[in-house]
């Protein structure tokens, strides 16, 4: 049409680098096979211009015990993974143009939108906002009573009451070192997934998330893809597609997180006042003055 360009082919197009800070809330010291795992799929997954680096929770983070037997304590969730906030920080800083938040946990989801410029995605909100357009009833699947009752809060504070069944649990339950146990030997583990899914899929739900990024990783590896005809959400190529996706947007468009009421950044007179407060108190809410918790 005269007087109208055409864009060139699509591999004509000067790929736009993405470089992606994913953020597991899992030790990966001590577990390091999941670490690998995650960086195995983003490298299969995402396109030639994406770099994708993988961190953890700081090595002691959760002492000797399993990380879901920590977050369900509002203390202990709120001190030890303050540090996701300044991971985020750290990742702007260095140049990342998204941070993923690998957990269903999202800690500290809106206090780390108000800290940074880039997308921050959370793997519940995009599994959870994924599986809307997929169903009209959604079934999670997670693995201990401590996570489910975390995550009914967190469907409540995505407003998705209405799209989802109740959430449902692995029984007998399972912990983190049984699932990195399982990677090489998921059978059991399978069972105890389908056996819960089918109860979710009873109540009418149409989409399966199962929600526990070790135990969703581990069935994408095996190719669960579907129970009974329902989807089996693979959580992390979903959020590692998302991810990808908004970062390209951000660059595109200049696309950010709203700023007028839910992620308000702070101006330069409050961040004075936060430098300041850090140099008298460093983490105040991890001086606990000898009491005990």
């Amino acid at each position: 049409m005269p007087g109208v360009a055409a864009a060139g082919p699509r591999d004509e197009r000067e790929l736009i680098p993405v470089r992606m800070w994913y953020q597991s809330m899992a030790d990966l010291s001590r577990y390091p096979a999941y670490g690998d795992t995650l960086r195995r799929r983003a490298s299969s997954l995402l396109r030639p211009g994406t770099e994708v680096d993988v961190h953890g929770a700081e090595p002691g983070t959760y002492g000797e015990l399993p990380p879901a037997s920590v977050s369900n304590h509002p203390l202990a969730y709120h001190v030890l993974l303050d540090q996701v906030v300044g991971n985020a920080i750290r990742a702007e800083r260095e140049g990342c143009d998204v941070m993923v938040l690998g957990s269903y946990s999202e800690p500290h989801l809106r206090v780390i939108r108000s800290a940074v410029d880039i997308p921050v995605v959370s793997l519940a909100e995009t599994t959870l906002l994924t599986g809307c357009q997929l169903a009209r009833r959604i079934g999670l699947v997670t693995v201990t009573a401590g996570i489910a009752w975390m995550i009914d809060h967190i469907v409540d504070n995505h407003s998705l009451r209405d799209r989802t069944v109740p959430v449902q649990v692995t029984d007998p339950e399972v912990l983190e070192d049984d699932l990195v146990a399982a990677l090489d030997e998921p059978d059991r583990i399978i069972e105890l997934f389908v056996a819960a899914a089918r109860r979710a899929i009873a109540q009418f739900a149409d989409v399966i998330i199962p929600a526990e990024g070790i135990f969703s990783q581990l069935l994408a590896d095996r190719g669960i893809r579907e129970i009974d005809g329902v989807s089996v959400m693979d959580c992390v190529a979903v959020t590692l597609l998302e991810a990808e996706k908004m970062a390209l947007l951000h660059a595109e468009t200049g696309l950010i997180q709203g700023r007028r009421w839910e992620y308000p950044k702070v101006d330069a007179v409050r961040e004075q006042l936060l430098v300041q407060h850090a140099d008298r108190i460093p983490l105040s809410a991890a001086q606990l003055g000898g009491v005990r918790v």
